[in-house]
């Protein structure tokens, strides 16, 4: 009995099951073609693949013309999205990368034994690690649902869809969640009756050194986990471990001090995002010999924020107000659809006893700074910037809620696998297809139900679709359409189609309040039609090639960044027909339902 208790592995039967899982996924990651089944770039891939090559390929981090061709050579495209920065060194003899350089150091080893295909094996392998910790760690907590609710951490949230991208999202959340579990798993209340004599370091207090380093790392790699490390040195401090607490500072220094010097060295300055930083799209130094690298490219410099703006009490309140909504229910990047077992770690602490925690208060004080502080500097930009699935940004400050939670029974776990599961399986199922185009994937019914996060337009999935955002309307052009599915078609002159048996939404953007907006409806068949913006609806039925109008009033909207504004519009019909089933001369073979004409006034 006394083996079976201190085993740090699982049951053998679920121990050949999660093993089989893991091999059949670093078969599948080993054996695609990565170019083809990723569908191409996305996000920040084409600077960290780059980057990565370049050490396997040529032993440095310097973009030439060889770099160029590789990339070409592998996806039969220009590396688009890259980031480059102007050294100290002239431009011909190569220039710097923009982003930081762990993850391509941590991916170099798997890329040069398995090409491209090596990031996937390693962040399936970060993924995997990851969910092993969380059961260690669960089970020495103690409670019923505790592997049950470790597994529904990570894969009922949006975590796993980063498996499939080629950037330090996975390593980001490996790093922190790994840090977390080195500090706090010797303060677990099984610990030390579950750990077996060969793994009693995890016991020792110096983890606490090892979990402060890899958050120096962190921090390096994504600088919003900057706050992470206070947790574990005020508990030190609390005890009055002086010298303890110094350790504990000075480890999260050298790891990330020390890998900051490391890019010094490299590239002749300290901030990866700072000097003269561009980023290319279509046309890419080297290319062209004779075109300097000044003249190509999108200056991308990121030394410092809007401050002075962001931080008027008048901007920052208001949008700091409606983004903590957002934040927390947003259809494209809230917590409760990407993050939902970590919403019931939440609840589940503020249920429980151990909100009386120390430890846990101080972690969760610092999670609520960091978030803070990110939604008060990036009010337009807290999910993580171009799109991504849920909530980029926050993705690395996840682990943090596993570690809040109690221990937690097999109802709350079952409700946590299943809750996360309704939001993310559509996402999950379809990895390749739902990271590609974000905006399709977010177009479900249970996250319909969510509000749109009008604080930040042009960074939500859509505008990654250039045929439904920032579209110019009729004779205002100073209002934008964004259309956030498929329920409607782009205006044709001043009126928008909808689909039949559907309800669009749409994002209305002016560069000023609306006053109202007028709807002229008319079907060539009989239909119910309705629409609705900023809390008010009418409806109506129309006879066919009837005409009717509604003007419904707006409000001030929500405002976006330079004084912009927000509102969300939507149009439905109940019923459908195909226009060249009507008309056999005609060529089109949409389901429409009803022709809107839209009229803003401002």
């Amino acid at each position: 009995m006394a083996v079976a208790r201190h085993s740090i592995v699982p049951k053998s039967s679920s121990s050949l099951l999660a093993a089989c899982l893991l091999a059949a996924a670093l078969l599948g990651a080993a054996l695609v073609d990565v170019p083809s089944v990723t569908l191409g770039l996305k996000g920040d891939e084409a600077t960290y693949v780059a980057m990565t090559l370049s050490i396997t390929g040529d032993h440095d981090l310097k973009f030439t013309q060889t770099d160029l061709k590789r990339f070409i050579g592998l996806y039969r495209m220009g590396p688009e999205g890259i980031f480059l920065k102007q050294g100290r060194r002239p431009p011909a003899e190569g220039l710097e990368f923009g982003k930081a350089l762990l993850h391509p150091l941590v991916a170099a080893p798997f890329v040069a034994v398995f090409g491209l295909n090596g990031f996937l094996i390693l962040n399936i392998l970060l993924l995997a690690g990851v969910a092993w910790l969380g059961i260690r760690y669960a089970s020495a907590h103690g409670g019923s649902g505790a592997v049950i609710f470790a597994l529904a951490f990570v894969f009922a949230s949006i975590t796993p869809i980063y498996a499939v991208w080629l950037t330090p999202e996975s390593l980001n959340v490996a790093l922190v969640f790994t840090a977390y579990f080195l500090w706090l798993y010797k303060h677990a209340p099984l610990a030390q009756e579950r750990t077996p004599p060969g793994w009693r370091w995890m016991l020792s207090p110096w983890t606490d050194l090892a979990a402060a380093c890899l958050l120096g790392a962190a921090t390096y790699s994504k600088p919003p986990n900057a706050l992470l490390v206070a947790p574990i040195a005020l508990d030190a401090l609390r005890r009055w471990r002086i010298r303890h607490t110094a350790a504990v500072s000075i480890a999260f220094l050298v790891g990330c001090l020390g890998l900051f010097a490391l890019t010094a060295l490299v590239t002749g300055e300290w901030n990866y995002q700072g000097g003269n930083r561009r980023t290319f799209y279509g046309t890419f130094p080297f290319s062209d010999p004779s075109v300097p690298f000044t003249s190509l490219g999108n200056s991308m410099v990121t030394n410092d924020t809007d401050s002075d703006n962001l931080l008027a009490p008048s901007v920052m309140w208001p949008m700091l107000r409606r983004n903590v909504v957002y934040f927390v229910f947003g259809c494209n990047a809230g917590l409760l659809p990407y993050f939902f077992p970590g919403l019931i770690a939440i609840l589940a602490w503020l249920a429980h006893s151990t909100r009386r925690d120390l430890r846990r208060i101080l972690m969760a004080l610092t999670l609520l700074a960091s978030v803070l502080i990110l939604l008060i500097l990036a009010p337009f930009s807290w999910g993580g910037g171009g799109g991504p699935p849920g909530n980029r940004y926050f993705l690395s400050l996840y682990p943090v809620l596993f570690f809040l939670a109690p221990p937690i029974g097999m109802t709350t776990a079952v409700s946590a696998f299943v809750g996360g599961a309704l939001f993310v399986a559509s996402w999950l199922l379809t990895p390749f297809t739902s990271s590609k185009s974000t905006w399709d994937a977010v177009d479900t019914a249970t996250l319909r139900l969510l509000p749109i996060e009008l604080t930040m337009v042009d960074d939500l999935p859509v505008r990654l679709s250039m045929e439904r955002a920032r579209i110019p309307f009729g004779e205002h052009p100073q209002v934008l359409l964004y259309f956030m599915d498929n329920r409607a078609w782009p205006p044709e002159g001043g009126r928008v189609w909808v689909h039949g048996g559907g309800t669009a939404e749409i994002i209305v953007r002016s560069d000023k309040p609306l006053k109202s907006v007028q709807i002229t409806w008319s079907s060539p068949i009989s239909n119910h039609v309705s629409a609705s913006i900023a809390g008010r609806r009418a409806e109506m039925d129309l006879t066919p090639s009837q005409t009717v109008v509604s003007r419904l009033l707006t409000g001030p909207g929500v405002a976006y960044t330079r004084g912009s504004r927000g509102y969300v519009l939507r149009l439905s019909a109940d019923r459908g027909f195909v226009p060249k089933l009507i008309d056999p001369s005609s060529t089109d073979m949409r389901l429409l339902g009803a022709s809107a004409e839209l009229k803003f006034e401002q």
